[in-house]
């Protein structure tokens, strides 16, 4: 045998032992990986933290509405509610009406208010109130609106302004009673008609 014949056959061997051993190491560290990978512990980033003073639950776009007897009571439109706690819920941009025999017969507005979800009470800011009866609408505005949900009673505070068919009502306190049907107004109140 010549020296050419050896170094290719050893040639030859060494890429045999090469290619298997590459084949066989590749093998061999996809399993390693793999055990390895298997037996680490996922790093998970860090819960995200509320900060403080924030709330746990917001909302965009939110409808709530109270239920009497499988019929809507009422309904407000919220483009964004803030759960504070199990009671109370912020809301912002607020439009909203209430029902009487399924047609609505007041409708109301508000830049911003909290709602007591237990209770089903409100009180509204910078309110405006149209009453939706047989005759003309009667607007009421006021600086405080509460809603009484257990009287059924609307209550007007500061800045209150009421008027209907060129009559105008100037005061500092109103209230409605819905099941009455029933308008009282502050003594101090001053009225204005124009035509």
């Amino acid at each position: 045998m010549n020296l050419t014949s050896k170094h290719s056959m050893l040639s030859a061997f060494k890429h045999l032992l090469k290619s298997r051993f590459i084949g066989f190491m590749s093998v061999i560290l996809v399993f390693v990986g793999m055990v390895y990978l298997a037996l680490i512990e996922p790093q998970l980033p860090a819960p995200l933290r509320k900060p403080l003073n924030q709330p746990d639950f917001m909302f965009e776009n939110v409808r709530l509405s109270l239920l009497d007897q499988g019929e809507v009571a009422w309904e407000l439109d919220s483009l964004k509610s803030v759960v504070l706690n199990d009671e109370l819920t912020d809301l912002y941009e607020i439009r909203g009406r209430f029902y009487k025999n399924e047609h609505p017969i007041v409708e109301l507005k508000s830049p911003n208010g909290q709602l007591n979800m237990k209770k089903s009470d409100m009180v509204l800011k910078n309110a405006e109130v149209v009453f939706k009866g047989q005759g003309q609408p009667v607007t009421l505005n006021s600086d405080i609106l509460n809603w009484k949900s257990q009287k059924s009673q609307l209550e007007g505070r500061g800045n209150v302004r009421i008027y209907t068919q060129g009559l105008l009502l100037k005061g500092n306190y109103f209230l409605v009673d819905m099941q009455k049907q029933l308008l009282i107004v502050s003594a101090n109140s001053s009225a204005r008609i124009s035509r």
